[in-house]
């Protein structure tokens, strides 16, 4: 990944870069809220731009989502149960 992809990653709203046959997906956590600010980083790197499009997730996607946060939250709780014990 490039030196200016990966400043973008560190952006508190980007979840997620990868790359695609296309170009280059960039997962942000509200595509309604953070399309504007993508669009201005891309256009002050001097990137090509062909399109900027916002894509819902796949089913899968939100699948993987919510198996994670589960895992997270079972996770989160064992652990306050040793730190009590």
């Amino acid at each position: 990944m490039s030196r200016a992809l990966a400043e973008l990653l560190e952006w508190p709203f980007v979840n997620d870069i990868h790359r695609t046959a296309e170009g280059f997906t960039v997962v942000v956590e509200d595509a309604t809220r953070d399309l504007e600010p993508v669009r201005q980083w891309f256009e002050r790197s001097s990137a090509e731009v062909a399109t900027l499009d916002v894509a819902a997730p796949t089913m899968d996607e939100l699948f993987v989502k919510i198996i994670e946060r589960e895992r997270a939250a079972d996770d989160a709780a064992a652990l306050a149960g040793v730190a009590d014990a």
